[in-house]
């Protein structure tokens, strides 16, 4: 429900309160829990729209300063958060390139074993598993215009939350 809840919250953000808002700065450590455990963003940027907007406004600019950055990038940076979810914490203190080397491992059941979180291999069928792996693979590819939008990321992980829960046995997803 996490990665659920911050794919939901992202796509608002790129979408409701300020469309085209993309300040990329999304990272695991800007993820927050509440006492239900449901996630919220913070350190965004949302400050930064409101100071450009007001330092902006006299000179007729508007807030055009802080669209420079790309949606695709913070499907990137999400992409980088549920390999963070498979391999453990450890996966931002290792080099980029090294990760997206290790990118193989996740193609078999024997690799898998070997990078992905022992929780999350016991916690997950499959099925739901390569649903996400999937998804990662394709939110953080090098070439930024085959990334799937916010709303392709939040539809396949609500597909894996229910095909985890057709596994499980119950309708309580758990991604």
């Amino acid at each position: 429900m996490v990665l659920i809840g911050t794919a939901k919250a992202v796509h608002f953000l790129h979408t409701g309160i300020i469309p085209g808002f993309f300040n990329n700065r999304l990272k695991a450590n800007n993820i927050l829990l509440n006492e239900h455990r449901m996630a919220k963003l913070s350190d965004y940027g949302l400050s930064i729209v409101a100071e450009d907007g007001e330092r902006q406004e006299g000179k007729g600019e508007g807030l055009k300063s802080w669209q420079m950055k790309i949606v695709e990038d913070d499907v990137y940076s999400f992409g980088f958060i549920l390999l963070e979810t498979f391999v453990g914490p450890s996966a931002s203190a290792r080099k980029e390139a090294l990760l997206l080397h290790e990118m193989t491992s996740f193609e078999s059941r024997d690799g898998r074993r070997g990078i992905v979180d022992p929780t999350v291999l016991a916690s997950s069928s499959e099925e739901s598993l390569s649903i996400v792996i999937s998804l990662m693979h394709k939110c953080i590819s090098p070439d930024s215009s085959t990334r799937p939008s916010f709303e392709d990321v939040l539809w396949n992980l609500q597909y894996a939350a229910q095909v985890q829960a057709t596994a499980d046995g119950d309708q309580s997803p758990k991604i």
